[in-house]
This record gives structure tokens, C-alpha cells and sequence, in this order.
């Protein structure tokens, strides 16, 4: 039985029964938050059949079990197990994002990567795509969809490195690339945009080629290197060497060496 398919449609329902019965819009049940709503669940629904009841019945029934009964039994099991309802928070923010509706502005496309670069240059790249012919009716991309679709590529990726080591993967690819490399085709790129008499057409490029720096030459944003540094070197920052490839179109890569 999947979860996602049984329990969590049921427990919307549940939430859009507990903001009709307490008068709440979207927005309030939101900020009341995920303990409230386990409250209202306490005294709302009604717990399956004990076990002793259940075993009178005969094996028919096992065959005749519906996903609400499912559902039910889950619920059950998460409110006589964890009466503090911390068990909500796996829920609760996929229930939030799935009340905001349809996006005024539609997806025409959606591209999640994962790029491993071995040491001697070798690249594995690992892409979900899904492209505008795909995407119909216009618009069906949720937010709640999107994070959907992300999770599912985590998955997959993670999958496909428990079916093929690291070492397997290394093997199996024949192309190396270094970040030189990538870099000089940058550099090349910039070049020849700067010849477009087109002012609009310029900038569009050189949007193009600022898109390009990000997806292969990725810089580490401020924060998580701040915080990189903290966790490897405590706030000594001046201990440690970082190699940063920010995406500006000046000094293409930077330097830090606090030894």
C-alpha cells in the first residue's frame, strides 16, 4: 500500500471536513498550524474496529478492505502511537502547498539535473525532464506537483546508485571534461556576444550564457559557504582553502586560501 496514494488524499479531506466544520479559510488553518487540526482530528473520527472485533470476521472481509478503511487504520495508528502529533509535520507542508491552487503564471517546462565530476574529470549527469509537449493541460503544474516531481527524481536518483556503485558509474563514462574547459567555452561565448549590434539580442545572450555558467560551473551561495566554513573550521575563516566559481561575467573564478 503507498501512503501517498491512500493516507495523504484522505487526510486533505480530512482538513478541508476540520476548516468547513471551524469556519476556517485556507489561511486560517494555516496559521492556527498542524496542532490543531490534530486536536480536531482526537475527537472527530471514528477509530476501525478493535483487533479482537476484527477476528470474528471472516477472511472475506481481508478481500473487501477499501482504501478509506486503510486510511482509517493509519490514522488511527498515528494518533494512539504518538499522541503529541509530531507525526503531522511529515504532512503538514505538502497540506499547505496543496492549498494554494493552480500557479496564476503556468510551468512550460521542468528540468531537475544531478552532475557528479570525479576527480580525473569524468562527469555523470542524471536528468529528469519534463518538456511543454508533455505538460497539458496548460498550466497543470502545481506547486505542490513540482515538489511532487522533485521528490520523485531524489528517488530515482537514489535508486540508480543503489543498482550501480560510484566505481561502476566512474567506468561507464569515456568523456572527460575540466572546468578549463568549460570555462574557455564560457570565455568564447562572451566574446562573440559583445559583436551583437542588437542591444536587446545582447543582453538576451548574455542571459543565455549567465544560465549556461550556473547549471555547469555552479557558485556556492553565500550563506551555505559561510556556514561550510563554520562547520569545518569553527569561526576561524581564516583556516581552510575554498575554491569558488562565482557567475559573473569579470573574474570567472575566485580563490580562498586562509592558510
Amino acid at each position: 500500500m503507498n501512503a501517498d496514494d491512500v493516507f495523504f488524499p484522505y487526510l486533505l479531506k480530512l482538513y478541508g471536513d476540520y476548516l468547513a466544520d471551524m469556519e476556517f479559510s485556507a489561511e486560517d488553518g494555516q496559521e492556527r498550524g498542524p496542532q490543531v487540526f490534530v486536536e480536531w482530528l482526537k475527537v472527530s473520527f471514528e477509530p476501525p474496529l478493535e483487533e479482537d472485533e476484527e477476528d470474528e470476521e471472516d477472511e472475506e472481509d481481508f478481500e473487501e478492505r477499501t482504501p478509506e478503511g486503510d486510511a482509517l487504520f493509519i490514522l488511527s495508528s498515528f494518533l494512539n502511537a504518538d499522541p503529541s502529533g509530531s507525526w503531522i509535520q511529515e504532512f503538514w507542508s505538502s497540506m499547505m502547498i496543496i492549498q494554494r491552487g493552480t500557479p496564476r503564471y503556468p510551468v512550460a517546462e521542468l528540468h531537475i539535473s544531478y552532475l557528479l565530476r570525479w576527480s580525473d574529470d569524468r562527469l555523470f549527469s542524471f536528468v529528469c525532464v519534463l518538456p511543454p509537449h508533455m505538460l497539458k493541460p496548460k498550466g497543470v503544474l502545481s506547486d505542490y506537483l513540482v515538489t511532487k516531481i522533485g521528490g520523485i527524481s531524489a528517488s530515482q536518483f537514489h535508486d540508480m546508485i543503489a543498482e550501480r556503485p560510484l566505481d561502476l558509474l566512474h567506468d561507464m563514462q569515456q568523456i572527460k571534461i575540466t572546468k578549463d574547459d568549460i570555462e574557455e567555452v564560457l570565455r568564447r561565448a562572451v566574446l562573440s556576444v559583445k559583436d551583437e549590434p542588437d542591444v536587446a539580442k545582447r543582453e538576451s545572450l548574455q542571459h543565455a550564457i549567465h544560465l549556461m555558467r550556473s547549471l555547469t560551473l555552479p557558485p556556492l551561495p553565500p550563506d551555505a559557504e559561510i556556514a561550510a566554513r563554520q562547520t569545518l573550521t569553527g569561526n576561524k575563516f581564516e583556516e581552510g582553502n575554498w575554491r569558488v566559481f562565482p557567475s559573473t561575467d569579470g573574474d570567472q573564478s575566485g580563490t580562498f586560501d586562509g592558510k
